[in-house]
């Protein structure tokens, strides 16, 4: 059989998954594309070059996020397929071609996608005019689809590096025993314990709160030193996760020595956190900032109401990205937990480890964003930018998202799980 009909054959046996896989660039095409449309249509507010200009910007970081996303995508897919890929390679398919044909079969889906996130894009158009309170209820710019169809090239280009270069990345051993080799309950890395230092990190966190007493003009005037303190506070923020809330887990865990359930979920905690790290930086980096932006360029007309949107799209693809990583991850632990089986745990000891490492880690991974997103929207409050209504939108849409977010994944991570002999 040749190279292209096994790769044909191998995106039909994962039906299911390509079809999540297109619904998720499905969705992001459509948003960006009436993101950037509603930054060109007639009177939507956004004709003035300098504020098309600053925000054009959240639109690059979109782009930038789905790139992130198409590779946490890409990974997932290549995972299920590692032990077929392996196969091929020792039946002497030659790597460059295989890393071709794992290209088609990405830039068929994409492609499809495109087209019918086109489709879903123009069915929106209308929400977006009436957001945008434009001249007319349904107004299309040509820069929407230029713009749309060069990011859908970039895409392409970026799913062809990775497809490729997987064949290589890999060895054929490291395919076979890939769940073995990525396996998270082991974290061999050696660090020293928490201390007093560590505590530094929600100092810089909060150092924001001094926005508060900055009038607005003064925040404007002094955007580079406002900036400064920002990229310090999501410095605090991102360290509190990434080096803090691990060493306190190896501070607190012998409290839980007797317990065997709360053991192995606290340590994988630890453990996913670190392997998540890129993920906590977007989410950071880029929903935290579009609501500090608000406090340096708040004069601009309809700018909030850009911003919210932009706000939407992140946290969007933001949750793919993190439906993605837990499928991954997913993927690596049954394996890894089913060998506790082995050993004498219960099949319901393992779904309570699995509930409770759950809990613990997206307390943690999504709670402390939280409470930033929450600081940036306390202090437009105080300050007068944002009413009320417009904070509660914003917190109610990053719970609702983020909700909708955890229970997907772990109802697929427990779908899987039991497509692993975890009933009973």
């Amino acid at each position: 059989m040749g190279i292209y009909k096994i790769g044909i054959k191998l995106m039909k046996s994962q039906r299911k998954d390509n079809i999540f896989y297109m619904i998720t660039i499905l969705v992001s095409t459509a948003l960006i594309f009436n993101m950037i449309n509603i930054l060109n249509i007639k009177g939507s507010g956004f004709n003035n070059i300098i504020e098309r200009t600053i925000l054009s910007t959240p639109v690059l970081i979109i782009i930038l996020l789905i790139c992130f996303l198409i590779f946490y995508t890409n990974s997932y897919l290549g995972k299920l397929k590692s032990k077929e890929i392996a196969i091929q390679l020792l039946s002497g398919v030659n790597v460059f071609k295989l890393g071709i044909s794992l290209a088609m079969q990405s830039s068929i889906l994409t492609f499809i996608s495109y087209i019918l996130g086109i489709l879903f894009g123009l069915f929106l158009v209308p929400i977006f005019c009436l957001l945008a309170k434009s001249d007319g209820i349904y107004l299309l710019s040509s820069e929407a689809f230029i713009y749309s169809l060069l990011i859908i090239v970039v895409e392409f280009l970026f799913i062809s590096v990775v497809n490729i270069g997987y064949g290589y990345r890999n060895s054929i051993t490291d395919l076979i025993n890939d769940e073995e080799r990525d396996s998270y309950i082991r974290d061999s890395r050696k660090k020293k314990g928490l201390s007093i230092k560590d505590f530094r990190f929600f100092i810089y966190t909060f150092l924001s709160l001094i926005f508060i007493f900055i009038p607005q003009d003064k925040m404007e005037e002094n955007s580079t030193y406002i900036l400064l303190i920002f990229c310090l506070t999501i410095y605090g923020s991102i360290q509190i996760i990434n080096v803090f809330i691990p060493k306190y887990v190896d501070k607190i865990k012998n409290k839980y020595f007797n317990n065997k359930i709360k053991i192995i979920a606290i340590n994988n905690v630890k453990t996913k956190i670190i392997k998540n790290k890129v993920i906590s930086f977007l989410i950071f980096s880029t929903s935290v900032s579009v609501i500090f932006s608000m406090q340096v360029v708040s004069s601009f007309e309809k700018f909030n109401l850009y911003n919210r949107i932009t706000f939407i799209i992140n946290i969007v693809l933001i949750a793919f990205m993190i439906i993605y990583r837990g499928l991954y991850d997913a993927t690596n632990e049954k394996n890894t937990l089913n060998n506790l089986i082995l050993i004498g745990y219960k099949k319901g000891e393992i779904k309570d480890i699995v509930k409770t490492e759950f809990k613990y880690f997206y307390i943690a991974f999504l709670g402390v964003p939280f409470l930033m997103i929450f600081m940036y929207l306390m202090i437009l409050l105080v300050k007068g930018i944002l009413d009320i209504m417009f904070v509660l939108s914003y917190i109610l849409i990053y719970i609702g998202i983020m909700s909708i977010t955890v229970f997907l994944t772990y109802f697929f991570t427990i779908k899987i799980m039991k497509n692993n002999s975890m009933e009973g």
